[in-house]
């Protein structure tokens, strides 16, 4: 006999996870403990002038690098 509870605990954690605020919280407690920096997406505008072609440096493997 199969128990289908351990797939509805499955289902509710993906769900959970979809959430904004919790991806938000996610981020947040990312940003404090990791030593990456997370730019807003005004920012990467900035620096990229606009995803400029001229500031495309090559093709990596999700797309264009700049």
């Amino acid at each position: 006999m199969r128990r289908r509870r351990k797939g509805t605990e499955i289902l509710h954690d993906q769900a959970a996870m979809n959430r904004p605020e919790e991806d938000a919280l996610a981020w947040r407690l990312e940003q404090k403990s990791s030593e990456f920096i997370l730019f807003d997406l005004s920012e990467i505008l900035h620096a990229t002038h606009n995803f400029s072609k001229e500031n495309l440096l090559g093709q990596g493997g999700f797309g264009p690098v700049y």
